[in-house]
């Protein structure tokens, strides 16, 4: 189901793309370990939560969490899973037809938001940016990704050739989005060296210069071994951000 709906579960052991699920979960954690170090009253908005494993790491650090996802299946999936939880709220939203900033959140409104992987799937993604302007406070977070135009495939029309996306975003054109709305840029990541060690297993491996790829070992499917491959090569940072899959903008409001 993760793949056919293009949503991730680091910690589903039938979805095997170690590398992906590495991808996921390492901004998430950087996302905590960031929010950890600010001493302020922390109420999160995750969009387009998934399945919510990065709502449930959000939760860690903040006071309230509010995931958000449209897919029927999936937002089953979360009623079930965090119903009892006593920091996380989960709400079905459709972000292409109703407005953020009038959510009804659960006590708070968000004074963070995490959107990771969602604006290409938006028609128009400046109009949602329009809205975190006018849902976060002065000095707010908001933490953005999207997927890099130099690995995204376009049609002869300038169209994205997946089927999931409806833009493609190029850096500059983020960076611009980012600024007209309000937001200042804090720091700007990418997940570089995830890349490369993705790119040079695949080599080794087409060139049969091993026999099985190292990323397809079963031990490494269990959850602490995910955890552990996060950190170590999943985790954001600022190495060569050109050439990583995905550009991770953390931003505040001013």
């Amino acid at each position: 189901m993760t793949q056919e709906l293009e949503q991730v579960n680091p910690f589903d052991k039938n979805y095997l793309d170690f590398w992906i699920k590495c991808e996921h979960l390492g901004r998430y954690l950087f996302v905590k370990d960031f929010l950890k170090s600010k001493q302020i009253e922390k109420y999160a908005m995750d969009l387009a939560c998934g399945f919510g494993y990065g709502t449930e790491i959000l939760a860690e650090v903040c006071n309230e969490v509010t995931g958000i996802d449209n897919h029927p299946q999936v937002f089953q999936h979360l009623e079930k899973t965090f119903s009892q939880h006593p920091k996380i709220k989960i709400i079905r939203r459709n972000l292409e037809t109703e407005e953020v900033s009038r959510f009804r959140f659960q006590h708070h409104p968000p004074n963070i938001v995490v959107c990771f992987e969602t604006l290409e799937h938006l028609a128009k993604p400046e109009e949602i940016m329009q809205q975190f302007r006018l849902l976060l406070p002065h000095e707010g977070f908001l933490f953005i990704s999207i997927p890099s135009d130099k690995f995204e495939s376009i049609d002869e029309n300038g169209n994205p050739v997946s089927q999931y996306h409806k833009v493609s975003i190029t850096g500059s054109q983020m960076e611009t989005m980012i600024q007209d709305h309000g937001f200042k840029i804090l720091q700007k990541l990418g997940q570089t060296s995830l890349n490369r060690l993705m790119r040079w297993e695949n080599r080794l491996y087409k060139k049969k210069r091993i026999s099985e790829k190292w990323s397809d070992l079963p031990v490494l499917q269990e959850k602490i071994n995910i955890y552990h491959a996060a950190y170590l090569f999943g985790y954001p940072d600022e190495f060569d951000i050109d050439d990583s899959y995905s550009r991770i903008y953390i931003n505040q409001k001013i």
